[in-house]
């Protein structure tokens, strides 16, 4: 049937119609009421400039009253005459204005006819020239006459009322009045505007006792009621602009105000003062505005309406009668149809039913609208008895509910979301159990209106391409790992570690750092696999794999690059000893015996190395160098490493042979002390010494700590040299008590790593005891990078020290760049001067300077000073010049063995 209500195209033109007319008739009205709304606030502009200059015209007459009754009071004019000095009573006149009237801030001056002050009620001057500052004076001598002005002086802006007194037609003097503008800002904010008073800039540099002390930029306030919300906006919205602003009024609906502005006049026509004048906006009425607006609007709405329904009721019964005709054409249209679409679905439902593949149409409830039957063999028929009417999940995964999750992702969602094709697998299982996999296609399907209403599912069955996908990839990956991996060994080959040693190249090149390149050749492995056979020979190569990789860092690569030969990527290595130590714990392992079939085999290895960018700037380079140095080790005995650089095997292997020298030397006692005397020079007496370590080679040759003590450091072996000095030193300390060799302390030099050991505090308590040595014989010295390093553990360690009873000395204070700063923190006893600052005194002037620095500092700090290295007389010298008492140095003695010091004591 065909409606017999208008068409869709009139009802749309006819609404269309009314709003354009609603909408040009609000516009119309709007333009109305813009006009009547800019009327409103101009009038309530004038009616605020008004309302001030009432004020102001009320305040001038007023000042004027008072003026002109003093003028003509008797009591003035016979004072203003009188020859002596007058007394004019107006302190009393003044108060009771303040007391009775509103006129708080009322000011009166009397002169005579040459303009002579002689009276002022705000303070006691009088008697100066007025002539001499003030024109209108001078106007007023010359011509006697009312003056009545609005001028700015030295406090303030202010009203000025001045009026000559006569006697006897004669003119005697003038009486000025004088008053503020506070009461007419005090009006102005009882009658709802909020005045800001501002003095034109151009009076900036005369006003010079201001009275409020406000100002905005050069512009003076003169009201001290001025809200701070209003000085704040005036200042933000720029106070030049404001002020020059020709519009009449200025509208801020943020913050809810009305503002204009009253100009104020100088005698000459120019503008002096500016009234600006806020007012809340929501104050101002506009509802009888905006309700002939509002009515208007109604009216006009009202009317189109009733328009519109009389046109509808004329044509209403015409449209019936043509609808009630369509309609019945249209019914047989629809029968005819309807059979027309039984054939369609007829005829597509066999195409469909012709493809191998599944076919549904589903719409967005899930519903199936079409199937074909290779989509019909997932369902369970016992389940689902009418197809039709099943959901597409309870025909394909036999559930009652949507998919969801990883397994069976919708695709039905996305294509009704993002209206495109979409594909998914699904995992089906079919009536007989048989588990498939099917790709899902779905695409949109829409009707005549271009609506989305159904998807179209595709579903093809990929089960075998997948299983034979699986096996292509298990291949790939196999022929992957072949590729790049030792059969033997399970070791990156020469491929994959040509690959890494590119890119660690290129990492190292970023960062700058270095790149070790280790090539290793097993000895001997030639020999056993020919001898015992390739079996063992392959043993060898696996154990040897295993070992490598067992003692690497996971950032580093190890690799069979072919036959008997390994190669080793070390990265991030920052000097030499990393890399000797890490070869020689190499070269360690691989050196242990091998068991194979109860057989003890042994093979060992030739190591070559290059770094890079040292020894090339190419991974082929590297090789090349690498394999060349391993090599010169194979020249060299086998079972040992090269450097490709000469100097850096040279320099590692004495690196090596000084290490192990120096732990024989430990085994078998080698080191010996020294003791240099420390010397009063005030009494030239030794009151005490420093040990000095040296070493005793097996041919008698005394060592320098400089040739060995940073090795010493380096390797650790510090800590046990360092227990077998302190243990020397205590038992001499008693030995020497014993025998009366007078000293007051022996001094040991401590090293960081001696001081950061756990260990080390408790064993000093256990020696002590040990050895009943007084832990106040006993000086700690301490270097300044100690203290450098770590300031709070360092305060820790030392005050753990002193806690014990041993001293504390600094040594070589002055080298460093930091320790002045903390040394007021340290719980120190003495400074040590370095011997580079003594070296040339007297000659060196900023060494004397920096010498006398520190001896001043420390004196001031409590602290003894004891200089180093003092050779000459000079130095002596300058030193108890100033007061530095201690010294040592070969001016008094070298370093002495015991027996040197016990035959100087007999002797003496």
């Amino acid at each position: 049937m065909i409606s017999n209500q208008p068409s869709s195209k009139n009802i749309i033109l006819t609404i269309m119609g009314f709003i354009t007319i609603v909408f040009l008739s609000h516009k119309l009205l709007n333009i109305r009421t813009d006009a009547l709304i800019k009327d409103k606030y101009t009038n309530v502009a004038k009616e605020m400039q008004f309302t001030t200059q009432s004020y102001i015209d009320a305040k001038k007459e007023s000042i004027l009253f008072i003026a002109l009754s003093l003028a003509h009071d008797q009591r003035y004019i016979n004072a203003i005459t009188s020859s002596g000095k007058a007394n004019y009573e107006l302190d009393t006149f003044s108060k009771n204005l303040r007391l009775n009237t509103k006129y708080q801030n009322v000011w009166i001056q009397v002169s005579d006819n040459k303009g002579i002050s002689l009276y002022r009620s705000w303070t006691d001057k009088h008697g100066d020239d007025l002539t001499k500052v003030r024109k209108d004076i001078k106007q007023m001598i010359r011509n006697p006459k009312i003056m009545l002005t609005i001028s700015t002086g030295i406090y303030d802006m202010a009203f000025k009322a001045m009026v000559p007194i006569f006697k006897d037609n004669e003119f005697m003097g003038t009486i000025e009045v004088i008053s503020k503008f506070n009461s007419i800002a005090e009006q102005l904010l009882n009658k709802g505007f909020e005045p800001v008073l501002v003095v034109d800039k151009t009076y900036h540099d005369q006003i010079k006792k201001p009275f409020t002390k406000m100002f905005l930029g050069d512009y003076y306030i003169a009201n001290l009621n001025a809200s701070e919300s209003n000085l704040n906006y005036i200042q933000n919205f720029g106070i030049e602009k404001l002020l020059h602003d020709k519009n009449t009024y200025i509208i801020n609906h943020k913050n809810n105000r009305f503002i204009t502005k009253y100009i104020q006049k100088d005698i000459y026509g120019n503008d002096m003062g500016y009234f600006i004048l806020f007012h809340p906006l929501d104050k101002i009425d506009l509802s009888h505005i905006y309700f002939f607006h509002n009515s208007m609007l109604l009216f006009i709405s009202f009317l189109i309406i009733g328009i519109y329904l009389i046109l509808q009721l004329l044509s209403s019964k015409h449209n019936k009668e043509k609808t009630d005709l369509r309609n019945q054409l249209l019914s047989k249209e629809v029968a005819e149809k309807n059979i027309e679409l039984e054939e369609q679905h007829n005829f597509l439902q066999n195409v469909i039913n012709g493809i191998d593949q599944s076919v549904m149409v589903i719409d967005k409830e899930y519903n199936v609208l079409l199937a074909n039957d290779a989509a019909k063999q997932y369902s369970n028929n016992s389940i689902l008895p009418d197809i039709s009417q099943s959901k597409c999940y309870e025909l394909s995964h036999h559930q009652d509910h949507p998919c969801d999750g990883d397994q069976h992702e919708c695709p039905l969602i996305d294509t009704f979301d993002k209206q495109e094709s979409i594909q998914r697998v699904h995992k089906h299982i079919t009536s007989s159990g048989e588990e498939q996999f099917v790709e899902l296609t779905t695409t949109p399907l829409y009707n005549k209106n271009h609506e989305l209403y159904a998807v179209v599912e595709l579903g093809h069955n990929i089960t075998e391409h997948l299983k034979t996908q699986k096996v292509l990839q298990e291949q790939k990956d196999e022929l992957d790992y072949q590729a790049h991996y030792d059969a033997l060994t399970s070791l990156p080959n020469r491929v994959l570690f040509l690959d890494r040693l590119k890119h660690s190249m290129e990492i190292a090149k970023r960062y700058n750092s270095q790149v070790a390149l280790i090539f290793i050749d097993l000895d001997h492995f030639k020999e056993i696999n020919d001898s015992i056979g390739h079996h063992a020979g392959d043993y060898i190569l696996q154990e040897c794999a295993r070992r490598l990789q067992s003692m690497l860092r996971k950032s580093d690569t190890v690799s069979r690059f072919g036959g008997d030969e390994f190669t080793i990527i070390l990265e991030k290595m920052h000097n030499e000893s990393q890399i000797v130590d890490t070869i020689q714990l190499i070269l360690d392992k691989l050196q242990e015996p091998y068991f194979y079939e109860h057989r003890k085999l042994y093979s060992g290895a030739s190591i070559g190395i290059s770094i890079y960018p040292e020894n090339g700037s190419t991974h082929q380079e590297l090789l090349k160098n690498a394999d060349a140095a391993m090599y010169k080790a194979k020249e060299k005995g086998r079972n040992t490493y090269s450097f490709y650089t000469q100097a850096m095997t040279k320099k590692a292997h004495e690196r090596v042979i000084l290490e192990t020298k120096l732990r024989e030397a430990l085994k078998r006692d080698a080191f010996t002390l020294y003791y240099q005397p420390i010397i009063n020079m005030n009494t030239n007496k030794v009151i005490g010494y420093e040990a000095l370590l040296r070493w005793i080679d097996l041919d008698g040759t005394i060592i320098y700590p400089a040739n060995f003590i940073s090795t010493v450091e380096q390797t650790g072996l510090i800590i046990d040299i360092g227990k077998a000095i302190l243990k020397s030193v205590f038992l001499q300390a008693v030995i020497w008590k014993k025998i009366n060799i007078d000293y007051e302390k022996i001094s040991i030099n401590i090293s960081p790593k001696q001081l950061k050991d756990p260990e080390f505090l408790p064993f000093i308590e256990k020696l002590l005891q040990h050895t009943k040595c007084d832990p106040d014989w006993i000086e700690f010295e301490i270097i300044e990078s100690f203290i450098i390093g770590d300031i709070v553990e360092a305060i820790n360690i030392l005050k753990k020290i002193r806690k014990i009873g041993i001293n504390i000395s600094l040594d070589d204070f002055g080298t460093g760049y930091s320790s002045l700063s903390y040394l007021k923190r340290l719980p120190i006893n003495k400074l040590k001067i370095d011997k580079s600052f003594i070296d040339d005194i007297p000659f060196d002037e900023n060494d004397k300077m920096i010498t006398k620095t520190i001896i001043n500092l420390a004196k001031d700090m409590n602290i003894t000073v004891l200089a180093e290295g003092v050779e000459t007389k000079a130095q002596e010298t300058f030193l108890l010049k100033n007061k530095c008492d201690l010294a040592q140095g070969y001016l008094y003695d070298k370093p002495l063995s015991i027996d040197e010091i016990n035959n100087k004591w007999k002797t003496n």
